[in-house]
């Protein structure tokens, strides 16, 4: 009886240990993907316009959104995935539009230029000022802009 507690017992010492090496190796190989995965900018393309528009503070601020009758969506869509990608940046944003009108949108590129984000918006020249375009608060906040001839 005392030998069947004694290799149960190695037994489970040993399965811990395994599982420990395994956990270790696991946390070492995932941390250099991250890092790998850093390397390369974000490319996707996302499709407008939403069928529901995405709350702003939902998806960009620290403690998220504390109106609890917001009419607009918490969930993600090309909205959102754009409010997020551009908060996560941290060295340089490069967005390439007809024309800008979405003020929320117009805000964000303003604080992450000024946490430092190299902000670059290429535009279309005769679409810069049509109603609605919000280029003008680019420029005021010190945005670097590429207006471009003709857009293709």
């Amino acid at each position: 009886m005392s030998t069947f507690i004694l290799r149960s017992g190695v037994l489970i010492l040993s399965f811990g240990i395994a599982s420990e090496i395994v956990y270790q190796i696991y946390k070492r190989v995932n941390k250099r993907n991250k890092i790998n995965r850093r390397k390369f900018p974000k490319t996707e393309v996302l499709f407008f316009p939403d069928e529901i528009v995405a709350c702003k503070a939902y998806f960009t601020d620290d403690y998220g959104c504390k109106n609890p009758n917001c009419r607009f969506s918490h969930e993600e869509n090309s909205l959102s995935k754009l409010f997020t990608y551009l908060m996560s940046a941290r060295t340089s944003i490069e967005i390439c539009v007809f024309v800008i009108t979405c003020s929320d949108l117009a805000e964000l590129l303003i604080k992450s230029h000024k946490k430092g984000v190299v902000v670059r918006v290429v535009t279309d020249n005769e679409q810069v000022d049509v109603p609605g375009s919000q280029i003008w608060k680019l420029r005021k906040a010190g945005n670097p802009l590429s207006i471009t001839q003709h857009f293709y």
